[in-house]
Parts: C-alpha cells; sequence; structure tokens
C-alpha cells in the first residue's frame, strides 16, 4: 500500500473565536485526526491561517479596520504565536512540525516552484508535518480575500496530493439555507450554478476567505486531479474521508496533470493573451500545437517561453495556458498566417508552433 498525502487548510474563522482568543482545541483535534491517518500510510500538510488574527490578539487590536502595514506588523507578531501552539500541541501526538512560509509569487517561477516541493516533500519523508502559511509579512495583494484556500490549492497540486481538505464552520456548500436537505453531497463539475451557490461574503471577522473562495480553490485543486472535501471538524473526519464518507461535499476530480503542467495552469505567471479563432481553440483542446494560422490578435508584452493565457475569439472564453516560442512582436508580424510563410516574414524563426501542445495545459474542457 503506496503512501498517500492529504493537505489539510484550516482558517481564521476556526482558529480564532469570536471572544479573541485562540481556539486550541481545534489544534489538538487536528493533530489527533493526522496521528490517526498516519496509522494508515496517510501524510498531512497543513495550511493555516490566523498569523494576523492571532497577532491582533496579543498585542490587543481589535479593531477591524487595519491598513496594509499594521496587517503585516501584527503578521510578524502572530506568525512565531501562532507555529508556538502547533509545536506544543502536536507534540503531544508525538508529530514533529516544520515551518513553510511561501506567497503566491513562489509559484510563478519553475525554479522555485521546484524548490518548494521537493522541500515539503522531503518533509514528508522525514515524517515532518509541514505548517504553511502565507508570508503575510512581504506579501502585498495577497493579503485579500481568499488567500490562502487558493495556496492551499496550489500546494496540493504541486505535491500531487490525493486530497484537499478545507476545514470550514459549516458542514459544506448547501443550495439555500444550512438544512440537511440542502446540504450538495458530491459536485461532479463546478459550474456557473455552483459558483453562484458560494456567495462572496467572508464568514469571519478574523479571517480573509469565504466559500466563494473554497470553490474557487476546489476548482484548481480537482482540475490538478485532486479530490476535494469541504467539512466541518468532527472526531474521525480524515478517516472518513479515507474510507470516502466525509459527510460534507466532495468534489470530484478530473485525471492528473504532472507536475510541469500543474505549474503552467496555475503558477507561472502568464504575461500577455492570445486570442485564438474557435478553429484554434477547437484544435488545442483536442491536444494540438496553437498554429499562427488561428491567432487573431495578442495583448502584453511577452518574450519567447513566456507563459501566456490563449482565449477564444470573440466569446473571450478562457481555454489554455502555454509558454510561447515567438515574442508579442514577433507574433504581431505572424498571426494568421500559414506555416509555410513563417521563414520569409521571420527568418530567425525555430519553429512554426506558437505554442507547442508539449507546452500547453487545458484550462476548460469542452
Amino acid at each position: 500500500m503506496s503512501a498517500k498525502k492529504y493537505v489539510v487548510k484550516i482558517g481564521s474563522n476556526l482558529l480564532v473565536d469570536e471572544k479573541r482568543k485562540v481556539n486550541t482545541g481545534i489544534i489538538e483535534w487536528l493533530a489527533r485526526e493526522i496521528s490517526s491517518v498516519g496509522k494508515h500510510q496517510i501524510s498531512c500538510v497543513v495550511v493555516t491561517s490566523g498569523a494576523i488574527g492571532v497577532g491582533r490578539i496579543a498585542r490587543g487590536v481589535s479593531s477591524s479596520k487595519l491598513n496594509m502595514r499594521d496587517k503585516q506588523a501584527l503578521a510578524a507578531v502572530g506568525q512565531p504565536e501562532l507555529m508556538s501552539y502547533y509545536r506544543d500541541v502536536f507534540a503531544r501526538e508525538q508529530l514533529d512540525v516544520a515551518q513553510v512560509l511561501l506567497t503566491n509569487e513562489d509559484f510563478a517561477s519553475r525554479s522555485r516552484f521546484m524548490n518548494i516541493r521537493n522541500t515539503l516533500l522531503t518533509l514528508l519523508d522525514y515524517g515532518v508535518v509541514s505548517v504553511i502559511n502565507e508570508n503575510d509579512t512581504v506579501a502585498t495583494d495577497e493579503i485579500k480575500f481568499g488567500d490562502n484556500d487558493t495556496l492551499s490549492a496550489h500546494v496540493a497540486s504541486s505535491l500531487g496530493a490525493d486530497t484537499l481538505v478545507m476545514l470550514t464552520d459549516v458542514e459544506g456548500l448547501y443550495r439555500g439555507e444550512f438544512l440537511t436537505e440542502n446540504l450538495v453531497g458530491t459536485v461532479t463539475k463546478i459550474t456557473p450554478e455552483i459558483e453562484k451557490l458560494a456567495g462572496d461574503k467572508s464568514g469571519s471577522k478574523y479571517g480573509t476567505g469565504g466559500m466563494a473562495s473554497k470553490i474557487k480553490a476546489a476548482r484548481i485543486a480537482v482540475t490538478a486531479g485532486v479530490r476535494t472535501v469541504l467539512a466541518k471538524p468532527s472526531d474521525g473526519l480524515f478517516l472518513k474521508i479515507k474510507n470516502g464518507d466525509a459527510g460534507g461535499t466532495l468534489f470530484l476530480p478530473s485525471p492528473r496533470l504532472d507536475s510541469k503542467k500543474c505549474w503552467l495552469a496555475f503558477g507561472a505567471k502568464i504575461k500577455g493573451t492570445v486570442f485564438v479563432d474557435k478553429g484554434a481553440a477547437s484544435a488545442v483542446l483536442s491536444g494540438k500545437s496553437l498554429l499562427a494560422a488561428g491567432v487573431r490578435n495578442s495583448e502584453g508584452t511577452f518574450r519567447y517561453g513566456d507563459a501566456v493565457k490563449i482565449c477564444e475569439t470573440p466569446s473571450g472564453a478562457d481555454v489554455a495556458r502555454g509558454l510561447v516560442n515567438f515574442s508579442s512582436e514577433q507574433l504581431a508580424r505572424i498571426q494568421g498566417k500559414h506555416s509555410r510563410e513563417i521563414p520569409a516574414i521571420l527568418s530567425d524563426a525555430t519553429g512554426s508552433e506558437v505554442v507547442h501542445r508539449d507546452n500547453l495545459v487545458i484550462i476548460q474542457a469542452r
């Protein structure tokens, strides 16, 4: 039986209660759950929020209106406090922890992405539980709605995790009121209807996420082939997930992507957009390379090897991500041209594909 990997995301709304106290009980519960599945060859990585909330408690800051400097400073105060809770509580279950601080920028570089992946996998080999948080002290745009939900999906995809568990203060995703009969048990595809159910509000003044950010994260994870569960903490939850009965909302995964395509889909920094006609979009979706004949326009400034977004025109539908073989200036000269015409236009062209199929990842299948 091969070892499996779970990524578990726990938010500020669970870690910091409304009485402005750290909920050590939830950390104790998490340690027990991780210990219980460890006996079944399941290793866990934790993505935690809470540094800013814990910092607010430590400094006695009650105002909910904080500027960026306040958030960064409070994160610096709260992060070591938060880690001390994890270290001390997990030690009671004979679990060692490691602190890992990341930002979305760490996933933009392919080499940094691979370094993160290798470090986390090595820590798993050591039997150490990585406790990952957004590096809020240096982050700017990342300190906003949905940051660590999205981060947990990036971590799950980079690790090739089997399951992403996003813990919530409700049982899962509901159609309407929080009634048992309204709970969405299984989602086979994240449709606009599913996204609409999520709404757009955060559930806690100490957190930055909400159900909408969890659906966004679930989309990333399932596209990478990671099954995703939204569930409320309860005794034996992780073993129930192992046995296929979490009691929350299960998002079924797509076929798994390899590490390179996971990075290209969700980590690479997009430098521009290439707009293609319907025929080219269909060809890309069927697994073919993107050729210049199907390109209608482009936006942004990019160079050879940069990551670009491929969209269908005129609908604007997001089709794929890819590493482009021409600069934006070169592409403007050859767009709409047949492959045999390219050498006469660009004497230094090394090939005819705008994006080779090996460097393409589909974002929206039809």
